[in-house]
């Protein structure tokens, strides 16, 4: 789907909140994440208004002035971007903030691109990704949260979810019995297989390593779902005749050969998502489903959490 990328002087203006060090991280984050847009460009189009290039986004310097500090191709990149591949627009900031939000039948989604927020803007682990309003807010998200939000919004149909999946979730893997098995859940539960995925691919691995008791697993799951506010606590596998049914053939990095891989620990989807209309005649076979993982395995791939299938109760 096609994504129209607002860059607005409003949403770029310096707001005194920024460390020159947290200022750096986000400007090389925004410059990598154009990188990207620019090789995806038939899918990302960028807007920006007229006086962007004149507005201070630390202190008093404007991004041109700041742009000296970045490499050669860094720098062209950028130039070329606001100089030659974006388009111009003259929406007010309210007016975009209305364009952005989710349509059910859009065929192509607007966002802004927040560099300095509003000092009043607040993050909640309770509700980690956002499905209604498109935006990129730097440092707390960046174009692949945009594109999950797409994917969440507009799944389409199980092959192409599960491909999708493997671009923007990059220390997950997804083991392909995932496309055979997913497919009935995406008009029901897009939004929340998005949501778990989002939080195992960016949290899960630093939610264990801090954890104070980490051989206590079936607590530290149940404790990593109650933090980012999912249906039901996560735990391992409880009954073990179902262990067999729990083993998926991984290939080995060095060799391609493939390895049984226990996904034991599972994530529990027990309620449709919020914007799904429930019918009279639906029932909780639709919605209830689980994420079936492994902690990662290093002769499969280092730090990389498993997938083993998004689908039904096994």
């Amino acid at each position: 789907m096609i994504a129209n990328l607002y860059l607005h002087t409003d949403s770029f203006l310096y707001n005194g909140s920024d460390t020159f060090e947290e200022f750096s991280s986000k400007f090389q984050k925004f410059v990598s994440d154009l990188s990207v847009m620019k090789v995806e460009k038939d899918e990302n189009i960028i807007y920006v208004t007229e006086r962007f290039c004149v507005v201070n986004i630390f202190e008093d310097k404007t991004i041109f002035d700041l742009a000296v500090s970045l490499q050669t191709e860094e720098k062209n990149l950028l130039y070329s971007i606001l100089g030659n591949t974006s388009q111009e627009c003259d929406f007010s900031l309210d007016q975009l903030k209305s364009k952005c939000k989710y349509q059910e039948d859009e065929s192509e989604c607007h966002s802004i691109i927040i560099f300095n927020a509003p000092n009043t803007t607040t993050h909640s682990d309770q509700n980690y990704i956002n499905f209604d309003e498109y935006e990129i807010v730097y440092n707390k998200s960046s174009w692949i949260y945009l594109r999950r939000q797409i994917l969440g919004n507009h799944p389409q149909e199980a092959n192409h979810f599960i491909e999708e999946c493997k671009k923007y979730f990059p220390s997950l893997f997804f083991h392909d019995n995932n496309k055979e098995v997913v497919g009935k859940y995406l008009k029901y539960i897009p939004r929340k297989i998005i949501y778990y995925l989002s939080c195992l691919n960016d949290c899960f691995l630093n939610f264990r390593h801090s954890y104070e008791n980490r051989e206590n697993t079936n607590n530290m799951l149940r404790d990593f779902a109650s933090r980012y506010n999912m249906d039901d606590e996560a735990s391992l596998q409880g009954n073990p005749s179902k262990r067999v049914d729990l083993i998926y053939k991984f290939p080995r990095k060095k060799d391609a050969s493939l390895k049984e891989i226990h996904c034991e620990p599972h994530l529990k989807i027990n309620k449709y998502d919020d914007n799904y209309k429930k019918k009279k005649t639906d029932d909780e076979d639709k919605f209830c489903a689980r994420i079936y993982f492994h902690f990662g395995d290093p002769e499969i791939k280092e730090n990389i959490i498993l997938i083993g299938s998004i689908g039904p109760h096994i």
